[in-house]
């Protein structure tokens, strides 16, 4: 009786198969002529989709300042029911940093790509762990953050939109069928347990609890999400709000007048009254056009980042690792894209 699965590249062989071997300066594959089946595929992936929900994706903001993107879980699942295909990361260090290289290495085309991430080792990492514990936890994310990169860049960019949109809809269907008080109070104790007052997530999301909508559960769900899979700390999903302290207007702590010119060439300083700094931040940082223009902005207003956040490490560190983010995407755009069929 003929097998219907050729579990091995000899079974391939035996059966009369074409096999074809592919040497690339990463790895040695095997392409085997079994094609793939994209209706399949998709639907596999939607299915998973519906059933991960928040854990397939990130969101945060409105409008303009929308932030959202697929996770590594969405990314890996796309890669295991895609198929035939093979993912590694192979790892360069710097004194400062890890540098990461994913590798993607598609088995039925014989079509391999890679995409580079750096990991700073100055990351900050909150929770009250040991040092060489968060040293690991940093090593992981640069490690996720690189697998992920290199999948989205090999597979269908629709195809991950598309399970990115029907995880949000599994997710905002379920808020709909329970009701949004229930999922309100179901998130709110969630992150009660973990130690974050209602205080810090409306300051989050930036509203009152009486206008939060489903959407806004639905992004908080996302955090939660990845505070349970190790992913994320809680404070860097929801800093601490710091107290209110009133001031005389025009006056310093000292009842000196204060002096608010801003230096030469640098940008006036965001008001207090600014619905999200970070924002802001990253809006600059988008206008960047090139590597080096990222660069040159890090350089320039890194003290400047520092003095916005000074007691608060966490929105510190999204605004440099969205920096840094930028500087890596546009530097691999620039590069020749490393393929061989």
């Amino acid at each position: 009786m003929e097998r219907a699965i050729l579990a091995t590249p000899i079974d391939q062989v035996m059966a009369g198969k074409p096999m074809q071997q592919m040497h690339t300066e990463y790895a040695t594959a095997v392409s085997v002529q079994q094609p793939r089946n994209l209706d399949k595929i998709i639907k596999a992936v939607m299915v998973e989709a519906q059933h991960a929900g928040e854990n397939f994706y990130y969101g945060w903001g409105e409008g303009k300042n929308r932030v959202e993107g697929e996770s590594v879980g969405l990314a890996l699942c796309v890669a295991r029911e895609w198929g035939n295909c093979a993912v590694d990361t192979k790892l360069d260090e710097t004194p400062d940093a890890y540098l990461f290289t994913g590798i993607f290495i598609d088995l039925e085309r014989g079509f391999t790509i890679t995409r580079k991430y750096r990991q700073s080792k100055n990351h900050i990492v909150h929770g009250k762990m040991d040092e060489e514990r968060k040293a690991d936890i940093r090593f992981q994310i640069g490690q996720s953050k690189a697998i992920r990169n290199v999948v989205q860049a090999a597979v269908p960019k629709w195809l991950m939109k598309d399970a990115r949109e029907a995880a949000k809809k599994a997710v905002l269907d379920g808020i709909t069928h329970e009701g949004l008080k229930a999922a309100i109070e179901k998130s709110f104790s969630f992150l009660k347990r973990h130690g974050v007052d209602e205080d810090r997530i409306l300051a989050k999301v930036g509203k009152t609890a009486a206008e939060l909508t489903a959407e806004d559960i639905a992004d908080i769900r996302t955090a939660c999400a990845a505070i349970n899979n190790g992913e994320a700390t809680t404070e860097e999903c929801f800093p601490k709000v710091e107290p209110k302290v009133t001031k005389t207007p025009g006056k310093t702590d000292k009842g000196k007048a204060e002096t608010p010119t801003p230096a030469k060439n640098e940008p006036s300083p965001i008001p207090e009254a600014a619905p999200d700094k970070i924002f802001i931040f990253k809006a600059e940082i988008d206008l960047c056009e090139t590597a080096q223009a990222v660069d040159q902005w890090r350089s320039k207003h890194n003290k400047r980042v520092d003095r916005e956040f000074k007691d608060d490490d966490a929105s510190f560190t999204a605004v440099m690792s969205y920096a840094n983010d930028r500087y890596e995407a546009l530097s691999q755009n620039a590069s020749k894209l490393s393929v061989e069929v």
